[in-house]
């Protein structure tokens, strides 16, 4: 794995995800079921998305969201 993926941000890795699906932040928020302005705040970092957010993600893209997990569990150990 590159260090360059490895300091990646969820917000960062979300921003990806969600632009290599070409989507803007209002057709993914609809597609998660939430809003245009709660994805701006998860890939800005302002907020953590909770557990059903993370399971609507794996579903609807078919990914593994361990990675997306340990990102989270790092910032929190940090006080993030």
């Amino acid at each position: 794995m590159e260090e360059e993926t490895t300091q990646e941000t969820f917000g960062e890795r979300l921003r990806k995800l969600r632009e290599i699906a070409n989507l803007n932040g209002s057709e993914f928020g609809k597609i998660m079921g939430t809003s245009a302005a709660l994805i701006s705040m998860y890939e800005s970092g302002k907020r953590s998305p909770n557990l059903r957010f993370l399971k609507t993600l794996r579903k609807q893209f078919h990914i593994s969201i361990d990675t997306f997990i340990d990102r989270l569990i790092e910032a929190e150990s940090k006080g993030d």
